[in-house]
């Protein structure tokens, strides 16, 4: 993940925000800035994301430069495309977006628990040839977002303007969340040619 952000065009600092001394260590032998750590405050599983990412942006900024635009990469997404953060990074200046959100589309119908019974998502279930249907996407925000800072600040990662980069290799949707998710990202990595970096201490992260 931070070397995917060192190989961008268009980043300049590439800030880790961890939670522990030991994360941040290696954070920075792999050339990443670390400015402090998260404090406990903002590492309980209740926390939102937005929560974080607008306190430590004010904190950021508190102690440098404003920056003109915010790229949000998780670790627990190990397969990240070549060029995607530089791709979504221009789509956001040229097409004059608020925000850029790497996503998986999805044409199958979704549907959701309400009380005891399923229920589709749309409200209504209908039976669409898949070419007619109008396409649901997934936001795989850790694979990449791409947004501008003032919607950080008021606690937002995405402004109104969003625009998607759709994401069509299956191994780029895959998020490391337990252990089941480490063994097969492993797999892939000992049976495919690809060229990703996966941060020392996902292991540790995922077996917890």
């Amino acid at each position: 993940t931070i070397a995917a952000a060192q190989r961008s065009s268009f980043i300049k600092d590439v800030v880790v925000l961890p939670d522990s001394e030991r994360l941040a260590e290696i954070a920075r032998e792999l050339g990443a800035s670390v400015p402090f750590l998260r404090t406990e405050a903002f590492s309980k599983d209740y926390v939102t994301l937005d929560e974080v990412l607008q306190h430590s942006l004010l904190k950021i900024e508190s102690l440098g430069p404003v920056p003109d635009f915010a790229v949000l990469l998780e670790v627990t997404f190990p397969f990240r495309p070549v060029n995607l953060i530089d791709d979504m990074v221009r789509r956001l200046f040229e097409e004059g977006l608020d925000t850029v959100v790497a996503a998986k589309k999805e044409n199958k119908s979704i549907w959701k628990m309400e009380g005891n019974y399923l229920k589709p998502l749309e409200g209504v279930y209908k039976d669409v040839p898949r070419k007619y249907k109008e396409p649901t996407y997934i936001a795989l925000k850790g694979l990449c977002c791409v947004t501008r800072p003032q919607f950080l600040r008021e606690g937002n990662l995405f402004g109104s303007r969003v625009g998607v980069c759709e994401i069509t290799d299956p191994r780029a949707s895959l998020e490391v969340r337990d252990k089941e998710d480490y063994h097969v990202a492993e797999s892939i990595m000992k049976s495919a040619d690809c060229s990703i970096v996966v941060m020392p201490g996902v292991e540790e992260t995922v077996s917890t």
